[in-house]
């Protein structure tokens, strides 16, 4: 049985403080990448003392794995901070498929009506879709692209066409 009934509210001071303490040293130990994330979801999540500095840090981390560098970037546009439209467009040319896909998600949910703005992700999207993916990570990003055409109105519908039409070619 779950319910918020049966366990109360609590203040989220003391797990704020608890990860203000510990998110340092889980960046800098050998914990796990499933931690590392978790570790900086929730500190997103619970508004801990300088997340943004360490989301930004683990994102420019080129030797952090690539999941938890787009997991970074994800709890870093929750945050809302100043720096995530800038640092977005520098991970579109990063060598990481998962990082490069976690910055077009970004983009795509930021871009509100901005037609423009959807045109050019929609024409990056099809161009990365234009050729075979050499791996698994690479096919990988292909599909989360697609996937977002779809949210892009009119010129993700296009750009949807285009693709299909050189897949029947």
């Amino acid at each position: 049985v779950c319910s918020s009934d049966l366990i109360p509210p609590r203040d989220p001071a003391a797990a704020r403080a608890a990860l203000a303490a510990a998110v340092p040293a889980i960046l800098d130990g050998d914990c796990g990448e499933s931690v590392v994330t978790a570790a900086l979801s929730a500190a997103a999540r619970l508004d801990v003392p300088d997340t943004p500095g360490l989301l930004l840090g683990a994102i420019r981390d080129p030797h952090r794995a690539a999941a938890s560098r787009a997991a970074a970037l994800n709890a870093l546009a929750a945050t809302g901070h100043e720096e995530t439209t800038a640092i977005v467009a520098a991970l579109a040319a990063d060598p990481e498929p998962a990082v490069r896909a976690a910055a077009r998600r970004v983009r795509a949910d930021s871009l509100g009506a901005d037609g423009d703005a959807a045109a050019g992700l929609a024409a990056e999207i099809l161009a990365a879709c234009a050729e075979r993916a050499p791996d698994g990570a690479r096919l990988r990003e292909q599909q989360s692209g697609i996937g977002l055409l779809a949210g892009l109105g009119p010129a993700g519908a296009a750009a949807r066409d285009a693709l299909l039409a050189r897949l029947d070619s």
